[in-house]
């Protein structure tokens, strides 16, 4: 009993240390990465959907096909130019995300934008239509993270993909080491490990291991004691069993 809780301990140790440390950063890479390339995929397919955009701009889209739009997890923004070169904005499928500021004259394709309510990668897209003079822009935002400039219990700083990765990563200009990629392979940003966190986090796997590894301990600690006690006194005993719980209990507060 005892080899086997010495053999339960060793192996919560190696699954703590690989689903908290290891992964912490390149983990949350994936799973973000993940997020972005499944937004971005629906959303290309969306805007090079002609049909439908042409029905956005001219305003005949039937309700089912609006509230399918509305639905997205991202922003999807229509913009007509003007002969006066002001912005006309024909559609847009969300009211939580602030559309960006259109720029007629940039190249079409994907990049990262900080906006006042957080970060979004943005896929910019020009449509062209015959029968229609004004030049048609698509802007898709794939919000990344949100962020308010006077955060509530209400309004919380939090990524998108996952409501808990802001306790474990942040942006970073820096597309070196841990980069988030468009679709098309080009870096958008990067992301780091969160300096300083105090947020501990266990999981079950572990949990489960080290209870049951607690619990032949326990067991084997026990059958020592009364072996103890038949053997000598029961005081003795008594010792060993608290003897060995503070030393169990230290050897776990060293691991946390």
């Amino acid at each position: 009993m005892l080899f086997i809780a010495v053999g339960l301990f060793f192996l919560s140790f190696l699954s703590a240390w690989y689903f908290k440390v290891q992964p912490s950063i390149k983990h949350q890479q994936k799973l973000l990465q993940k997020y972005i390339d499944k937004q971005l995929t629906d959303a290309d397919a969306l805007v090079h959907d002609s049909v439908l955009m042409r029905k956005l701009v001219l305003k005949t889209e039937t309700l089912p096909e609006f509230e399918s739009i509305r639905s997205k997890g991202y922003g999807l923004f229509l913009f007509a130019e003007e002969i006066s070169d002001n912005q006309d904005i024909i559609f847009w499928n969300n009211q939580k995300i602030l559309p960006p500021t259109v720029d007629f004259n940039a190249e079409d394709g994907y990049f990262f934008h900080r906006l006042a309510n957080g970060s979004y990668v943005v896929n910019k897209t020009t449509l062209h239509f015959s029968g229609l003079s004004n030049n048609i822009v698509a802007y898709v935002m794939v919000p990344v993270l949100n962020q308010f400039y006077v955060p509530t219990d209400y309004l919380v700083t939090s990524f998108v993909h996952d409501e808990d990765a802001i306790n474990k990563i942040s942006i970073t200009n820096d597309t070196a080491k841990y980069p988030i990629t468009a679709l098309n392979g080009r870096p958008l940003f990067g992301i780091k490990e969160v300096s300083h966190s105090n947020v501990t986090t266990t999981d079950l796997l572990t949990v489960v291991l080290r209870i049951t590894a607690l619990i032949f301990l326990f067991i084997y600690a026990s059958l020592l004691a009364e072996s103890i006690v038949t053997r000598s006194r029961a005081l003795y005993g008594v010792i060993f069993l608290s003897v060995t719980f503070i030393l169990f209990r230290l050897l776990m507060f060293r691991s946390e």
